[in-house]
């Protein structure tokens, strides 16, 4: 389900996808398809790949070429690492569904999964968009250029016992990426909140 509040002129690309399980994909065939999508978009779906970047606990090789994808064109991956699907034959769960958004969007997103499959074997998925969304473009991280070992250094400097709330460690934790990971070139000055802050810790402490 996607909730959009009032947005007068402003105007949101929504693009829902399925990729089969078993018919290959590329790199090319993904980009074909998000350069006729107008900006900002969210494209969201059944990818049929696993990875623990959007929650699953193992990686494939669809995964793997889909973050290099994701990563190329800047995008914003939106899961929060709930599972999405449940295989009923062996009472497993995973996260096979993604959704991925333009930087300009991706903090006024939330993402969330029922807790009731409601006769599905896929979990429902709900979209909020806040109503402070802009068309403007804001600045994103270039993660292709980041001192990761700075960025490590700096999470264990700032990121310990005395960060209280979300509010806090999030504040932390964006100052760490600013101080350590250079934004794109020819954007605005308003950051863009990965939705995944969490695997910026992650990536911190194993580098700790």
């Amino acid at each position: 389900m996607l909730h959009l509040p009032q947005l007068a002129w402003k105007r949101l690309t929504v693009c829902s996808l399925y990729l089969p399980p078993n018919s290959p994909v590329s790199k090319l065939s993904l980009a074909e398809l998000f350069e006729q999508l107008p900006k900002p978009f969210l494209v969201l779906g059944d990818f049929n790949a696993h990875s623990p970047a959007w929650g699953d606990s193992r990686r494939d090789g669809r995964a793997r070429m889909l973050e290099e994808f994701i990563a190329d064109i800047d995008l914003i991956i939106l899961n929060s690492g709930e599972q999405t699907f449940v295989q009923s034959a062996y009472h497993s769960t995973s996260a096979i569904d993604l959704a991925v958004a333009s930087p300009s969007i991706a903090a006024e997103c939330s993402w969330a999964a029922h807790s009731d499959l409601c006769g599905s074997d896929h979990f429902p998925i709900f979209f909020k968009l806040s109503s402070n969304f802009s068309s403007n473009v804001k600045t994103s991280f270039n993660f292709k250029k980041a001192d990761w070992n700075r960025f490590g250094d700096l999470c264990k400097l700032s990121l310990d016992d005395s960060v209280a709330d979300i509010e806090q460690f999030t504040s932390k934790l964006l100052d760490v990426a600013r101080s350590s990971i250079p934004s794109h070139k020819g954007t605005k000055n308003k950051t863009c909140v990965p939705r995944n802050v969490g695997g910026l810790f992650r990536k911190g402490k194993r580098l700790k």
